[in-house]
């Protein structure tokens, strides 16, 4: 699959006046060109696929959290594997995903991230009851993430702080007996055993260790 755009940039980095910003550009349209494959392998259950983005004349918001337009071309390459892996009872989804970008590029991505679900899934053979009981991963490694600019809304870029190299643990429970659902979730379980160095973007760390649940039954007449 191929795909081509040339657009103009979007309005915030054209035009801005407020409190603490303003600005009046005149930026050249930006343009890009993406060669998409993907293919599936039903027997194993896997999906793999990768990209090839080329970007012209990108627009983003600099270290000074000011608009700014790239005079040329910045690319990079995305690959992914999906995968399913079931065996009775037990269930892992998988997604692993790798950027190639050059870190000096003006749009800044995890060189690796992963995303697991593992869990066990218990159903009767009446099927009037089903029970999940599981644990959720979220890795990306470490990057010059943006840092947010609250005045503006935007994220810009910087170059001072790397973050990432840290992961999120959710343990989790799902029931559900015949039209009564329910779940019981721990977001963030290993919140302070590895450090308090949690962040996605400056400045702005992510949630503690936090107890979610909720229910829901439906009535029939």
């Amino acid at each position: 699959q191929a795909e081509l755009t040339q657009r103009k940039p979007e309005w915030i980095y054209m035009h801005y006046s407020g409190n603490h910003f303003q600005w009046l550009n005149d930026f050249q349209q930006t343009g890009l060109m993406r060669f998409t494959l993907e293919q599936d392998y039903f027997p194993w259950r896997i999906k793999v696929g990768g990209s090839y983005n080329s970007y012209s004349n990108p627009v983003y918001f600099d270290t000074l959290a000011l608009p700014a337009q790239f005079n040329g071309t910045t690319s990079g390459i995305s690959v992914f594997l999906q995968h399913l892996l079931k065996v009775k009872w037990f269930n892992l989804q998988s997604l692993f995903l790798y950027n190639g970008i050059a870190e000096s590029s003006v749009i800044r991505l995890p060189a690796f991230v992963a995303r697991n679900s593992m869990f066990v899934e218990l159903v009767p053979k009446k099927k009037t009851f089903k029970l999940q009981i599981g644990v959720d991963l979220f890795y990306h490694s470490a990057y010059l993430a943006d840092d947010y600019m609250p005045n503006t809304g935007q994220y810009f870029l910087q170059n001072n702080l790397k973050l990432g190299n840290y992961p999120f643990l959710d343990f989790w429970v799902s029931m559900k007996i015949k039209s009564v659902r329910a779940f019981f979730k721990i977001d963030h379980v290993n919140s302070g055993l590895l450090g308090s160095t949690y962040y996605l973007v400056p400045h702005y760390p992510q949630n503690d260790r936090a107890l979610k649940f909720g229910i829901s039954w439906s009535f029939n007449d």
